[in-house]
């Protein structure tokens, strides 16, 4: 079965190497409760979540498998301190997936390692593809997923974000 590159499916490819892992709390999508997670990130940006920490280089039956590839991170101060936001692509539905971690040294690191791994990504597609315009009704689009980030640390990123509150209250930096 052929699945779209933009699509979380299964487990990290052959040869693929542990980047962060450490325990998360992962907010439900439906059920809104917060649950203990043990989460590996690998540099295909393969993110999988386990009810318990795996044994080194046994990765069967996550409960939670997706991608980091093309996402977008957020930094938030609720409904948890040191939350955070992964938002991306499972098939063709954007998933928002909220995760909170003990300290805002651990969340700092967690976004870094994220970040690091989808800029890496971002980057190797564009060396790969190119950024090529696509024409619509005379107009030149480009696809924003293609084209490079800007040339910045997460340190430096870290100091470029705008506070916006939400329409529920919540305290949201995004970060630019």
């Amino acid at each position: 079965m052929h699945y779209p590159p933009f699509v979380a499916t299964c487990r990290p490819r052959a040869g693929a190497q542990v980047v962060h892992e450490g325990w998360l709390l992962k907010r439900g999508e439906h059920i809104k409760n917060w649950r203990s997670r043990y989460f590996v990130l690998f540099d295909d940006g393969t993110l999988l979540g386990f009810k318990q920490q795996p044994a080194p280089g046994v990765y069967n039956d996550p409960l939670n498998d997706f991608t980091v590839k093309r996402c977008q991170l957020m930094k938030v101060e609720g409904p948890r301190p040191n939350t955070f936001l992964v938002r991306g692509l499972q098939w063709t539905t954007v998933i928002e997936r909220t995760f909170c971690t003990a300290t805002s040294e651990e969340r700092e690191q967690w976004v870094a390692a994220l970040y690091s791994v989808a800029k890496k990504l971002k980057d190797d597609e564009t060396t790969t593809v190119g950024v090529e315009p696509v024409q619509q009704n005379g107009d030149r689009i480009f696809d924003a997923a293609m084209i490079p980030a800007f040339q910045q640390s997460p340190e430096i990123l870290q100091k470029q974000t705008k506070k916006v509150v939400s329409h529920v209250g919540h305290s949201i930096n995004l970060i630019l």
